[in-house]
């Protein structure tokens, strides 16, 4: 009795949801429609082994982001799990690397902020200015290169690498503002927020128009002959953002270090490092400490307990493996730490391992081997020209290795994140790919602005954080055309196009943007709590606004609801 009444009520469910959906009219992009497999498998199929891992191993929708590891190919072919313990392992390695990503939001309280901190000392110009042309930058410069080196198989993948893009445009603003204006009480430069407000308009706006221009080309003759428009496009986004940094960098001229006054004194022919301090009271900041020796300060430098001292017992079990590798790598620059935080095993290290990072962007061996010998050379400079012992001149320039050793091991967990994210979206619950691209793949990208936000929020360092999201986000917008154009997939007869959920991202990112001038405009560019909970309500429609969409309960804004017939391929498949 109870499992017919169980029966009748999925029977009723699904009526109801039958009448509330409505027929698929509409393509996620542009492509011929039959030459695409996507990586779906119902639950109840019903399949054995041997099938399922050839349909992981043949379909290129399954295996169209892997960076390093094929996950999904590991659970199928290799460890053969059923599809009841297949819902349970994703979710385990998603867990696994959530909990890297929140031992890299504690290390960022160790390295990156320290780090920041000593590189806008040293080049002593305003917060927000570093922030904004420094840590926007280094923060997603390494994606942004990835993306150029990677070439994925997917004959379309250039109109999701743009919808990804406006995805990460508007998570990484929606979430900045929204944690800014949450506590409340800052206030800051109007005159210069409204500046890279426009010039953050003109930049997605202006990705938007070109990409549309791109794909109503209706001369399909014409258009293969030559290469696509896309690359003039290109190369204006990298004149306009050039112009601005100058035009920044010229503004900040009067901040910049200037070279302190000194005596003049003998020049001895022997090195720097082998003059004894105790001789030269000038070189008092450069002087050999012999209280620690140098494995003492490795240790004090690596030691997971003293850093996670306030953390419970469990905590320090699970976090500290990922602590000491992030500490062997990444170089720290704190005048709290005993010799400033100098340790030269790990900057040999550091130079040593980068390379190696490398390998994540598939770049040819020719380039590898010459960042080999790059790293190596490096490497022997430090051994040779500096003291373990001894503060090397110039310390502060390391923190800036260090941030984009941080960066860039970041880029790489976050792009596992995203290929388990494609693969387990795919698999189980046959979400659009650019559903996917647009709000799961921001997701770790998001988590890590928000931690290094909120801790230099928490520091008193609110401007640096305003401008670290806006240089985020204005390096997303105008970076997104050339890194189509120096791709190494690039090609004349590629078709660019703009998704139906693009055009909605688009929209929303319209609405915020318009809200957030006028609204800052009326309360005298004061960030507010009451913003926030905007900010927080706009994002929770949009995430609502793309599921039902892919639910195919809502149309999306960008899609033709009657079919308009093309005779060029470009055109013929959706809006």
């Amino acid at each position: 009795m109870f499992e017919n009444f169980s029966l009748q009520t999925n029977r009723s469910i699904e009526l109801i949801f039958r009448n509330w959906t409505r027929r698929k009219r509409h393509y996620d992009f542009v492509g011929n429609i039959e030459e695409e497999e996507n990586c779906y498998r119902p639950q109840d199929y019903n399949e054995n082994i041997t099938d399922a891992c050839q349909f992981v191993k043949t379909t290129p929708s399954c295996s169209g982001v892997v960076s390093l590891i094929n996950y999904l190919y590991i659970f199928e072919c290799i460890l053969h799990w059923d599809a009841s313990l297949l819902w349970g392992l994703p979710a385990m390695t998603l867990a696994v690397f959530i909990l890297l990503l929140y031992a890299i939001s504690l290390y960022v309280n160790a390295s990156l902020l320290p780090n920041s901190i000593a590189l806008a000392k040293y080049l002593n110009i305003p917060s927000y200015d570093f922030g904004c042309l420094v840590l926007g930058i280094l923060f997603t410069l390494p994606c942004a290169l990835c993306m150029i080196f990677a070439c994925f198989e997917y004959n379309r993948s250039d109109s999701l690498l743009h919808a990804m893009t406006f995805g990460k445009i508007f998570t990484c603003w929606v979430m900045g503002l929204g944690l800014l204006s949450y506590r409340g009480g800052f206030r800051f430069k109007g005159r210069i927020f409204l500046r890279d407000m426009l010039f953050l308009t003109l930049g997605w706006v202006y990705l938007y128009a070109a990409v549309f221009n791109e794909m109503l080309n209706e001369n399909q003759e014409e258009y293969l002959k030559a290469e696509p428009t896309i690359h003039i496009h290109a190369y204006i986004s990298i004149v306009i953002y050039m112009l601005y940094i100058i035009c920044r960098v010229f503004s900040l001229r009067r901040y910049f270090r200037k070279p302190n006054i000194v005596e003049e004194v003998d020049i001895l022919s022997t090195s720097i490092e082998s003059i004894e301090s105790d001789s030269y009271p000038d070189l008092l900041y450069n002087e050999i400490d012999l209280s620690v020796q140098p494995w003492q300060q490795f240790w004090n430098c690596i030691n997971p307990m003293k850093a996670l001292g306030s953390h419970s017992i469990l905590s320090k079990i699970l976090l500290s493996p990922f602590y000491i590798l992030l500490a062997l790598l990444i170089p720290v620059v704190n005048p709290e730490r005993h010799l400033a935080g100098w340790c030269k095993a790990i900057s040999c290290g550091s130079c040593l391992i980068f390379p190696l990072l490398l390998f994540t962007l598939d770049l040819d061996s020719y380039t590898m081997f010459s960042l080999l010998i790059l790293g190596i050379s490096v490497t022997l400079l430090i051994i040779f020209l500096t003291h373990s012992q001894r503060i090397p001149t110039n310390h502060e320039l390391l923190s800036l290795w260090g941030l984009v050793m941080g960066f860039m091991l970041f880029n790489i967990v976050d792009l596992e994140i995203c290929c388990i994210l494609w693969q387990f979206l795919n698999y189980f619950f046959d979400m659009d790919n650019d559903d996917i691209l647009i709000l799961a793949f921001p997701f770790s990208y998001v988590f890590v602005e928000g931690i290094f936000v909120v801790t230099l929020m928490e520091n008193d360092y609110r401007e640096m954080a305003l401008g670290f999201v806006m240089g985020s986000v204005l390096f997303i917008a105008y970076s997104a055309l050339p890194v189509m154009l120096f791709s190494v997939c690039f090609g004349t007869n590629h078709v660019y196009s703009l998704t139906d959920n693009t055009t909605t991202a688009f929209y929303f990112m319209a609405i915020v943007e318009c809200v957030t001038i006028f609204g800052f405009s009326l309360s005298g560019y004061e960030l507010r709590p009451s913003f926030s909970v905007f900010l927080g309500t706009v994002a929770f429609i949009f995430a609502l606004f793309m599921i039902l969409e892919n639910e195919q309960v809502i149309h999306a804004y960008g899609t033709m609801h009657s079919r308009t017939v093309f005779v060029d391929v470009m055109h013929n498949q959706w809006a």
